[in-house]
């Protein structure tokens, strides 16, 4: 039987002077007009279409892509209002019906609603219902904790946003969890984080592993331990309030982290401090496994990184990079607090092709540059602006030996997304903040986002340090400010995800 409301794959039985008759093997047949045929086929080959009903009520075929299938949520606008109900732009000729009985509210004419799409049995004809509470049911859940699911936003809520859960369920994603901008029908990622006695799901936007982490304290402190010569004057007896400055964790969390470590054999717990075992050569174990990037490979012996990263921008669609984020979220939702003015002068380190620009340009700011060691991937971000790259400055220059960086006028923020953490060398990494020291105004910003603890160990070939807040304002000094930092799961292109960390600093 042929459905409608989804894909079928039918056959091709006959040509006509009005497109090409499909069937199935119940010797159903149906249209395909014209327009919607393709430009070679053979009869009898099997061709996959959607099927819905006509203006006059007939089962036909197109090749066009609906906006929503049966029994499933989107958004959609409503293209008119009639006797009978309103009307939804759902991407085919022929709208999408509400009936009045369906509508939760009196639908309006250019507005956009969630909907779900369903079939009368009684007519098969497809309808939508802007009732969304009676098409979603917790009582019998087809997911658990830590599944990755599919998330619809549905309306804000004093807690949070309320989400539909894979087309069957209602969640919630709560707002100290929220760390990108959510607006109602935007479709994303997310993970079950916990179910409830009462079947309630609480949704998180980051990955559950990360989040219940074995102890990643093991490596913060190996870490610091590294970049101090191999000994920290901090013992089990220290106070509370001095580890927690120091380390940014509780002493009890101190304590396992520097037992696990003393197990594993990589320090030594001495009266006043404790100190890398001289038999560690090799480096701490991850808290937990890291998967592996598509792109990540044995590392390279790299001389020349210009053009190593041109070659990396041309081997891929930007689409395709492993970084690649179709909307800066993150960043502009920590952008929002610094309250910055259109005027404000916004250096991006390593902008590549990100969509930051974009986001920027579209909020108005006026004094932009977008920095970047690639001349393709700069090449490219322009492409994509079109016109609007007149509106950017372009600085094609090495972060870690600046010289056309090093002579521009002094900046209120300082952006960087995925650059610093491929700096592991010590001289790197001091370039880097002595030149954020020398731009970045009085009472200027800095925001930086880079792999976490928990996150992989390289990225495109090339090993990564990683970092958490307490790492960053070791690096950047007391001169900064912490005023903001959390972490966040970024989606890859490719399915897979990376732990980052986002710090927002104020100079003094």
């Amino acid at each position: 039987m042929i459905e409608v409301g989804k894909y079928n794959t039918l056959k091709i039985l006959r040509e006509t002077s009005v497109g090409l008759y499909l069937g199935d093997d119940e010797d159903e047949d149906m249209l395909l007009p014209n327009k919607y045929c393709p430009e070679e086929y053979k009869q009898d080959e099997e061709i996959v279409v959607f099927v819905y009903r006509d203006y006059a009520d007939r089962k036909i075929a197109t090749n066009l892509t609906p906006l929503i299938f049966i029994n499933e949520f989107a958004i959609l606008k409503v293209s008119a209002v009639s006797e009978v109900g309103a009307f939804l732009d759902w991407g085919l000729e022929k709208d999408l019906l509400v009936p009045f009985k369906e509508q939760r509210q009196k639908m309006e004419e250019g507005r956009w609603y969630i909907v779900y799409m369903d079939l009368d049995t009684k007519t098969d004809r497809l309808y939508a219902s802007n009732k969304i509470e009676k098409h979603l049911q917790n009582e019998e859940l087809s997911v658990e904790e830590g599944d990755k699911v599919d998330l619809i936003v549905m309306q804000k809520t004093d807690l949070g946003f309320s989400v539909i859960v894979n087309n069957q369920h209602k969640g919630l994603v709560f707002e100290n969890e929220i760390f990108k901008t959510l607006k109602v029908g935007d479709k994303l990622k997310g993970y079950v984080k916990s179910i409830r006695e009462d079947n309630k799901l609480d949704i998180s936007l980051q990955a559950i592993g990360y989040l219940k982490s074995n102890d990643p304290n093991t490596q913060l402190i190996y870490n610091l331990l590294q970049e101090n010569q191999g000994y920290l004057a901090i013992t089990d007896k220290s106070s509370p309030e001095e580890i927690s400055s120091f380390f940014g964790i509780s002493k009890k969390a101190f304590k396992k982290a520097i037992g696990a470590l003393y197990k594993l054999r990589k320090i030594e717990l001495l009266a006043d401090g404790i100190k890398i075992a001289e038999e560690s050569e090799e480096p701490v174990p991850p808290a937990e496994k890291v998967m592996a990037s598509s792109c990540e490979t044995k590392k390279p012996d790299v001389t020349d990184y210009s053009s190593y990263w041109n070659k990396a921008y041309e081997k891929s669609p930007v689409e395709k990079l492993g970084w690649y984020e179709d909307s800066a979220g993150p960043t502009m939702l920590l952008i929002n607090q610094t309250e910055l003015e259109a005027d404000a002068r916004i250096l991006s380190i390593g902008a590549g092709a990100s969509t930051f620009i974009d986001d920027l340009l579209s909020d108005g700011f006026e004094n932009i540059i977008a920095n970047d060691i690639s001349s393709t991937a700069l090449d490219k971000l322009k492409e994509r602006l079109g016109a609007e790259s007149s509106q950017v400055e372009w600085i094609l220059d090495d972060v870690t030996q600046a010289k056309a960086l090093e002579k521009m006028p002094l900046i209120d923020l300082w952006q960087d997304r995925a650059v610093l953490h491929f700096f592991n060398d010590k001289a790197d990494q001091d370039s880097y903040f002595n030149l954020i020291r020398k731009l970045v105004k009085p009472d200027g910003f800095v925001i930086i986002a880079a792999y976490n603890l928990d996150g992989a160990q390289t990225c495109c070939g090339l090993p990564v340090h990683r970092y958490n807040k307490t790492m960053l304002q070791a690096k950047i000094g007391k001169e900064f400010k912490l005023k903001e930092s959390f972490d966040y799961m970024h989606d890859m292109p490719s399915g897979d995800t990376r732990a980052y960390i986002y710090v927002l600093f104020q100079r003094n």
